[in-house]
């Protein structure tokens, strides 16, 4: 099977190189690095997910923890490319979000999470696609509504896989 560029489907490195998805959102899930989970925490919380996910491209680091891989869920719309950052991008961004966070009275909540911000310094970065029939027109995408359900349990899986927050960066809030 191949896509339009002619290139295999399988060797796909992501779903930006994959004319059959569209970029609609990016979230984050920062946490400390020490909490970085190995594939086999993030699969077994997967596993328990009523949905039917295909995990694919899935990269590891020599310890088997999490690199990147590909999350498409095939009873729905959506898929996510996932990856895993850390260094001073990172922790230089929560740090301006933290100040924008502060700069207006906030929650309990969020004063909470903003505590457990301060000891994050890496994240999961979260790119959530839509799939499209390739014949659709513009238009038709406009019509059409994304149900977020997959990129809310994909948030929910790595904050609880982590200990993390998940983040809104376009909003600049918390997300669940």
């Amino acid at each position: 099977m191949t896509h339009a560029a002619g290139q295999p489907v399988g060797e796909i490195m992501s779903l930006f190189e994959d004319p059959r998805y569209i970029w609609r959102e990016t979230y984050f899930v920062v946490f400390p690095r020490s909490q970085r989970p190995d594939h086999r925490a993030a699969r077994r919380l997967l596993d328990r997910l009523a949905r039917d996910y295909q995990l694919t491209q899935e990269r590891l680091d020599a310890q088997g923890r999490i690199e990147s891989f590909t999350l498409k869920d095939p009873s729905g719309s959506s898929a996510m490319d996932v990856c895993y950052v850390t260094g001073s991008d990172v922790t230089e961004q929560l740090e301006e979000f933290a100040r924008d966070l502060t700069s207006a009275p906030i929650s309990e909540t969020d004063a909470q999470r903003l505590k457990t911000l301060q000891s994050c310094d890496a994240r999961f970065e979260v790119f959530h696609f839509e799939r499209r029939d390739l014949s659709d027109s513009a238009e038709d995408d406009e019509e059409e509504w994304l149900d977020p359900a997959a990129l809310f349990d994909v948030l929910r899986i790595l904050r609880q896989a982590c200990h993390g927050l998940a983040i809104d960066p376009q909003s600049g809030t918390f997300v669940g």
